[in-house]
């Protein structure tokens, strides 16, 4: 570890989206002659995710397994311990109240040099739309420690706004640093086509709206779902797959939801992937309803498989997908505007190889990996010279 700048990523969970993927990424594809790295996951952790990063990366990874958000003193004193040990440069972490809030008091009483908040989303959206005492918990907790955090690195220009003006960082600490995907795994193939059609049991003959995220209210597939069972008639050959899993209760919804408006059979829901390409591959339309995001890394995926995505006018989502060029932003919480903009997509076959291979230029133009990771790598060396310390 001599003469590297050494890293600690401080995660609530590694899952096979949103932070998790950008953990593995952010690990993966670091410089590894100038930066080393240990991964502290405090809840759940995907086994192959985990193996991927320890047997093929060689990447040291605590687990905690702890079953909900609220730290036990065990893992207090695991993160201590292991904070002592490693004895990092940076640690990072990857926007979880309340155990943001322990990492951010303990390193700075284990006096880590530099800490590297990302801002994934805006509180007072996600947690205020049902839950305002929640997010007022939330945004006092985050007020309260924001002062132990060196920069603060907001995924899209709307996350930056909000964390300025909402939560008061000033704007010398913050950092807009745009996700990205490894685009030479995102390469769509007639064979990898196949081999997502197959995986979900479609003809030549029909076409696929496809949706990839966490299934719970905020995202809005229940607003998809609707746009769905009002465009059956029209496209009768059509078939709509949910991938990912979620809250238990909100997914007895969806499913007592299509069974209600007779499309059961028309509609698939095949849990969490590890692999999502084929998936991407298969489908022929991607959608994204969310209420809230950050800034979406599976809208990426799916443009960088030259799917046309349609994603709804919120923060991250609309400075991902340009209307009428790389797909359609429509209102969020809409079905009629979402069905609308489905149904442009689904007549025209050659609007859709027109949209696919802009998002594609647009991601391999804008929103690589490489140019993620390059961005925190400057930010720790400058963060870190900024204190007088060269490593």
């Amino acid at each position: 570890m001599d003469g590297k700048i050494r890293v600690l990523h401080i995660v609530g969970w590694i899952v096979p989206t949103g932070s998790g993927r950008n953990l593995v990424d952010m690990v993966v594809y670091r410089t590894q002659e100038r930066v080393d790295t240990e991964v502290f996951c405090w809840t759940k952790a995907n086994p192959d995710m985990v193996a991927l990063l320890r047997d093929e990366h060689g990447i040291h990874c605590t687990v905690m397994e702890l079953p909900h958000l609220i730290p036990s003193p065990r893992a207090v004193a695991s993160l201590w311990r292991t904070i002592r040990r490693y004895r990092p440069h940076v640690i990072q972490t990857y926007h979880a109240p309340i155990l943001d809030w322990i990492v951010r008091v303990i390193s700075s009483l284990c006096r880590t040099p530099l800490n590297i908040s990302m801002a994934l989303t805006m509180g007072r959206d996600y947690w205020g739309q049902h839950r305002r005492l929640a997010w007022w918990f939330v945004h006092i907790g985050d007020r309260l420690t924001a002062p132990l955090v060196d920069y603060f690195t907001p995924n899209s220009t709307d996350v930056w706004r909000y964390f300025r003006d909402v939560e008061g960082v000033p704007e010398d600490r913050l950092i807009r640093i745009y996700n990205g995907i490894d685009v030479s795994r995102f390469v769509f193939t007639e064979e990898m086509r196949q081999r997502g059609r197959q995986l979900l049991g479609l003809s030549e003959s029909d076409l696929c709206i496809g949706c990839v995220g966490t299934l719970k209210h905020q995202k809005g597939q229940a607003f998809l779902l609707q746009a769905f069972g009002s465009l059956t008639n029209q496209f009768p050959q059509t078939r709509l797959v949910f991938v990912g899993r979620g809250d238990s209760i909100y997914v007895q919804r969806l499913g007592e939801e299509a069974q209600r408006m007779g499309l059961a059979d028309r509609c698939l829901f095949i849990g969490e992937v590890l692999d999502v390409r084929p998936v991407l591959a298969g489908i022929d339309v991607f959608a994204l309803p969310s209420l809230v995001e950050g800034f979406p890394t599976v809208a990426l995926e799916a443009m960088a498989m030259t799917r046309p995505c349609l994603v709804t006018n919120i923060s991250g989502s609309r400075e991902a997908v340009v209307h009428g060029e790389t797909g359609f932003v429509v209102p969020p919480g809409n079905p009629e505007a979402i069905a609308d903009g489905l149904s442009v997509l689904l007549s025209s076959p050659a609007l859709r190889v027109k949209m696919g291979a802009a998002a594609q230029r647009r991601v391999l133009e804008h929103f690589t990996v490489q140019k993620m990771v390059t961005s925190y790598e400057t930010l720790y060396e400058r963060g870190l010279k900024e204190k007088g310390i060269y490593v």
